[in-house]
């Protein structure tokens, strides 16, 4: 089995090797393309950067696949798995299989339901930032933080196929956050039986903020996805030691960090949790030759090809990344008062009023959830909690600007939390009171509890489905009914992408119809032209930090006369006309 292993392996790197040296030399030598919003064109060592980093990489994949060789090390599963009879208790694999088939579709449906509602501000950025670069500019550009890579390399060829339709930029986060459902039922599996694996994947399924993400065209959904998969390969790998759960692991790390600069915290953290292991195993006087030589192949392989595929743009992304995560309009201190009333509006948005009653009940079973999920598994807790905490680190020591989106890892870790929490609550509670405990009872009252939950958490999803990221297209049709002739829409600060975007589908010319404008001096200019002008807002608190005189000069002469609701905070759009 070793050897088969082995040869698979082998075949697999000399493969991978062989396809970075070929994209090496197919790459194009004269590269000049300028991007979107600059005056210069890419700077021409980003070039010879990729070239010579695909060269290097595929050598050293070349070599390691000749150099190939595996000893099983593994540690025990048992060790790290206390008995909780509850928790393993199974259904048979068929109608586990059968449960969770279900609800993948359940999932299916929830993320395509509504999924033509008008995108928001930074999904529109993404298609048109974007939209003239070809897949290898994009890879050699980073001009705004929304170069999700792997998600823009994705929308592009989707846009390419069938146009800039709303379902068609999106279907890229909607494939990887179905996809999510089955995974964390995989990872489940490696701390619990089939029973609470699949409440797991239930309540993934129903999220409101799981189904925000998988309709938001960005990187964060299939971030989760790799995430989560790289995690539960790492689990596996440290339990089993087998190549293709390493294989696997650097695979989906590489994806990871191709999707989100923020999988770099999650190859940080899984690489604490590898040296923790080798220490565990250590401390129990066994041979850890054979798990360093492992990790340190995996780690590095991973982060190699990982460093490799941003080092083309490390210096545009970074002057990008320094500038804008500095700005009090980025984001939020995260030790800020701010900060945490943004969390916790995103909570109770998107927790349904029915879970906001047993708010402190559920917390309360998440917490316990999650000593039983450390003492059964501490690799998979730890592989979860330290990339959160790395990124937290690195934002407070760093006094850079944050958004709760940012720790979105935290999602399926509550879930599992949550399950966890809920089996065992359950099972010690039927024990105490029951003479002859059942396990089958407890566990039925555990998968009802469940449910309840699930169905707690999925009654906030109409009102999510009513309104809109942001409102572009009824803020449109209100003007293009209730403005009169001779009227100019102007266009404020973050107003501008989406009214450009879906304007342009109504005829509606710049300078004729409308204006943007980011300054008080430029909205002065435009007030010695025309009186006749109608205001739009939106995001206003950027404009609040950087324009301030800007937003006082509109709200002392003008009023809000209609305001479109948004599901994205402060993505409200409101229509501003001279007060009489």
């Amino acid at each position: 089995m070793q050897n088969q292993d082995r040869k698979y392996a082998q075949i697999a790197l000399a493969s991978c090797g062989a396809l970075l040296l070929l994209g090496a030399f197919l790459l194009p030598a004269d590269w000049n393309h300028a991007p979107p919003d600059t005056q210069s064109p890419i700077p021409a060592a980003a070039i010879s950067l990729l070239m010579g980093s695909l060269i290097f990489d595929g050598l050293i994949v070349l070599w390691l696949a000749r150099r190939w060789r595996f000893s099983n090390s593994a540690l025990s599963p048992a060790a790290t798995r206390p008995v909780l009879p509850a928790l393993d208790w199974d259904l048979g694999r068929r109608a586990a299989m059968f449960g969770l088939l279900l609800t993948t579709a359940l999932a299916l449906f929830l993320r395509i339901f509504a999924i033509n509602s008008d995108l928001w501000l930074d999904e529109i950025a993404t298609v048109v930032d974007y939209r003239d670069l070809s897949p290898l500019g994009v890879l050699l550009t980073y001009v705004k933080p929304n170069n999700h890579l792997l998600n823009t390399e994705l929308v592009k060829l989707m846009t390419g196929l069938v146009g800039e339709r709303e379902w068609a930029v999106r279907l890229p986060a909607v494939i990887f956050g179905v996809a999510t459902v089955p995974v964390i039922y995989w990872v489940a599996r490696s701390v619990a039986g089939r029973l609470p694996s699949l409440g797991a994947a239930l309540l993934l399924a129903v999220s409101y903020h799981h189904v925000f993400f998988s309709q938001n065209a960005r990187g964060y959904s299939s971030y989760l996805f790799f995430s989560l998969l790289a995690t539960g390969y790492l689990v596996r790998g440290l339990d089993w030691d087998r190549p293709r759960y390493w294989l696997g692991y650097v695979a989906s790390m590489i994806l990871n960090l191709a999707s989100l600069l923020h999988g770099g915290f999650v190859l940080a953290g899984h690489a604490v949790i590898g040296a923790a292991a080798i220490l565990q195993r250590k401390r129990s006087g066994e041979d850890t030759a054979p798990l360093v030589r492992r990790l340190a192949m995996v780690f590095g392989v991973s982060g190699l090809l990982g460093l490799q595929l941003y080092l083309p743009i490390s210096l545009q992304a970074y002057s990008v990344l320094n500038q804008m995560y500095r700005k009090p309009a980025a984001g939020m201190p995260m030790t800020s008062h701010a900060f945490a009333a943004d969390f916790a509006k995103g909570l109770t948005e998107g927790l349904g009023s029915g879970l906001l009653i047993a708010a402190f009940p559920v917390v309360a079973i998440a917490g316990y959830g999650a000593l039983v999920l450390l003492r059964r598994k501490w690799t998979l807790a730890g592989a979860l909690v330290l990339p959160l905490g790395l990124l937290a680190g690195l934002i407070v020591l760093g006094g850079l600007a944050a958004s709760p989106r940012f720790f979105l890892l935290g999602l399926p870790l509550a879930i599992l939390a949550v399950v966890l929490g809920v089996f065992a609550l359950v099972a010690r509670a039927i024990d105490r009171w029951n003479r002859r405990p059942s396990t089958a009872v407890s566990a039925a009252f555990s998968a009802g509890a469940i449910a309840l939950i699930a169905l707690a958490s999925a009654a906030s999803l109409p009102a999510y489905y009513r309104t809109p990221k942001q409102s572009y297209r009824a803020a449109l049709e209100y003007m293009r009914t209730e403005n009169q002739p001779g009227d100019l829409i102007v266009l404020i600060q973050n107003a501008e992408y989406g009214f450009r975007f879906y304007g342009t589908r109504l005829n509606l010319r710049e300078e004729r119809d409308f204006v943007a404008l980011r300054t008080l001096d430029a909205f002065d200019e435009v007030r010695t032209r025309t009186r006749n002008l109608v205001i739009v807002t939106t995001l206003e608190r950027g404009l609040r930090l950087e324009e301030p005189d800007l937003l006082a000069e509109i709200e002392q002469g003008w009023m809000p006369v209609k305001v479109f609701p948004a599901t994205i905070h402060e993505g409200e759009i409101r229509i501003w006309r001279a007060i009489p």
